[in-house]
């Protein structure tokens, strides 16, 4: 136990040193003017130099009458690129976890419950519960 108590405290105080020494700022840019979106959604864009990152997110008025969050789930593997296509998505998120063609996460559509959390993992024959 002391050995992992040990290997955290390490681990949290290199982050607290790079975070320290980072001194380079996330530049936020609002990019939806560069795409074709409906009324009530924005396309934010973040860059940073050091270290090199990008990323990008999407906000949505839900007041917006024709928005809608919706979680979708395909029974064959496909990139996020191809799934969002077949669906019609403006946006999307590639989320949650798969064992083989099995996801093993929490969806829920309108009144249905395609799949459930597993409720423990086997790594080198030691249950974990999650």
């Amino acid at each position: 136990m002391y050995s992992f108590l040990l290997k955290v405290l390490s681990f949290t105080a290199v982050l607290s040193f790079l975070s320290i020494g980072a001194t380079a700022q996330i530049v936020w840019t609002d990019i939806s003017a560069d795409e074709s979106l409906p009324t009530g959604v924005k396309l934010i864009k973040g860059e940073q130099t050091s270290p090199n990152l990008r990323i990008w997110y999407v906000e949505a008025d839900m007041n917006e009458q024709s928005i809608i969050v919706h979680p979708y789930f395909s029974s064959t593997l496909k990139p996020t690129t191809t799934l969002s296509a077949d669906f019609g998505a403006i946006a999307a998120i590639n989320a949650g976890y798969f064992g083989g063609s099995t996801s093993v996460s929490t969806l829920i559509e309108p009144g249905e419950v395609k799949s459930q959390n597993i409720t423990a993992l086997n790594r080198n024959n030691v249950i974990f519960p999650v």
